[in-house]
């Protein structure tokens, strides 16, 4: 994993070479489990030689299942507001309707912006 102490100082660098480096990581995280794969289908690992590598990978599923968990938690919140926002918008054009009622004695004009024919003139 030569690109891993390339993370280094990651905090001095630009977003575009943080990213580049992050990558090469990724990269690197890649093709390691996929020639220990090639190499355990082929018998020249054991189970107990590359249990190292599916115990980070169960890690990485727990984290990523605990990280979707958290998101639809944070998504039905979001849901329950937006529908209370809606009620309460609704609510508050009830209120208006009613008192551009009340100040026009009943009379809403036609365009819906109520008034009672008052110009402001």
């Amino acid at each position: 994993m030569s690109n891993a102490l390339n993370l280094i100082g990651l905090e001095t660098l630009s977003a575009s070479e943080k990213a580049r480096r992050i990558t090469a990581v990724a990269n690197d995280i890649t093709i390691s489990i996929i020639y220990i794969a090639k190499h355990t289908v082929a018998g020249n690992l054991t189970a107990e030689q590359v249990a190292p590598i599916y115990d980070l990978i169960d890690k990485v599923n727990v984290v990523g299942k605990q990280h979707n968990r958290r998101l639809e938690s944070e998504l039905e919140a979001q849901d329950l507001q937006i529908e209370a926002m809606k009620r309460m918008l609704v609510e508050r054009e009830r209120r208006i309707e009613e008192m551009r009622r009340e100040s026009s004695g009943g009379d809403v004009q036609s365009d819906g912006r109520g008034g009672g024919g008052w110009s402001g003139r």
